[in-house]
C-alpha cells in the first residue's frame, strides 16, 4: 500500500507535501486509465469523507480523493465501464485511523467507525446499485456540526436543518443516532445497519447531488 496520507494546512502546504498524497491516487488513476480493459469492466475506487466534508490539516489529502469522485461518473457516463468511488470513513479493525489512533479523536466529534462487516456490506451494495458516489460513515451529524466548525458551512446547512427538524423525534425514540436491535436475531441485526447504512449514503450523495 502507498503512504497516501501526509497532514498539511493549507496555508503551509507544499508540493512536496501535496504531491506525496495526490501522486499516488490521482496519477495511479491515470495509469489505470491507459490500461486496456474489457467493456463494462468494473471500477472501485476508494476515496475518503475527506472530501466529503473536509478534514482539517489535510488539504492535500481531501484534493487527491475528491479527484477520484469526479471520475467516477465521468467513466461512467462514457459508456465503456462503470466506476463507484467510495468516500470511507474510519474502519474500526483496519486502516489508517487504526494505525494512527485516531479513532478515539473522530468519535468526540461525532464520527463512527465502520466494522469489517458493515464495510464489505456497503462495499457488495454499491457495486448493485446505480450510484456512481457514496459516503460511508457513521455520524451523529449534531454532534459533529458543533464540534467541526465554529460556523456550518454551506453545503451542510441543509442538513443542519434537517438535523434540527428531526432533534425532537429522536429524543423521544430514545436518544440520538441509536437504534435498539433487542428482540432481533443475527440476521436480523445485520440486515437492519444495512439498510440504515445503505440509507445514510443514499442521504449524503442526495444532498450532494442538490448541491450541484
Amino acid at each position: 500500500s502507498f503512504p497516501t496520507r501526509r497532514s498539511s494546512d493549507l496555508p503551509a502546504l507544499t508540493r512536496e507535501s501535496f504531491e506525496k498524497s495526490y501522486a499516488p491516487k490521482v496519477y495511479g488513476l491515470r495509469y489505470l486509465d491507459k490500461l486496456a480493459y474489457e467493456d463494462d469492466a468494473e471500477f472501485l475506487l476508494f476515496s475518503s469523507t475527506s472530501a466529503l466534508f473536509g478534514s482539517p490539516g489535510q488539504a492535500n489529502y481531501s484534493a487527491s480523493n475528491s479527484v477520484l469522485d469526479a471520475l467516477a461518473p465521468q467513466w461512467t457516463a462514457q459508456g465503456h465501464r462503470r466506476a463507484r468511488s467510495i468516500q470511507w470513513g474510519p474502519w474500526a479493525e483496519v486502516g489508517m485511523a487504526v494505525q494512527k489512533n485516531t479513532l478515539q479523536r473522530a468519535k468526540a466529534m461525532g464520527v463512527g467507525a465502520l466494522s469489517t462487516v458493515h464495510g464489505m456490506s456497503i462495499m457488495g451494495s454499491l457495486l448493485s446499485s446505480s450510484d456512481c458516489v457514496v459516503g460511508a460513515v457513521p455520524v451523529k451529524w449534531s454532534k459533529y456540526l458543533r464540534s467541526a466548525y465554529q460556523e456550518v458551512p454551506p453545503f451542510l446547512v441543509d442538513l443542519e436543518a434537517e438535523v434540527k427538524r428531526d432533534a425532537p423525534n429522536k429524543g423521544a425514540a430514545g436518544g440520538e443516532g441509536q437504534m435498539s436491535y433487542a428482540g432481533l436475531t443475527a440476521e436480523e441485526r445485520l440486515q437492519a445497519v444495512r439498510t440504515s447504512l445503505r440509507d445514510m449514503a443514499r442521504q449524503v450523495v442526495d444532498n450532494r447531488s442538490e448541491e450541484r
